[in-house]
């Protein structure tokens, strides 16, 4: 998980969280590892009262949206280019 301010004026104290990467070790996957972190990841946004962005691969898409998440169609959306 990153803390940035990507999204704002740099002068800007507003941050948003991202969430890089999820990896569980194949020792430990579908015992819902990864749903813990995940889960860990919204709470930690909500407390910062903050939103937090993904991005993912297509195969992913589902899963993350099932944990409650919006697809964004693409980066440049969320940029403004």
């Amino acid at each position: 998980m990153n803390l940035n301010n990507f999204l704002f004026d740099k002068s800007d104290d507003k941050y948003t969280l991202w969430l890089s990467d999820v990896y569980v070790w194949e020792n430990y996957r579908n015992i819902g590892v990864a749903s813990q972190l995940v889960e860990q990841v919204n709470k930690t946004a909500e407390q910062m009262n903050t939103k937090i962005y993904l991005c993912c691969d297509d195969p992913m898409i589902k899963y993350y949206s099932n944990k409650g998440w919006n697809l964004i169609e693409s980066v440049d959306k969320l940029y403004g280019i």
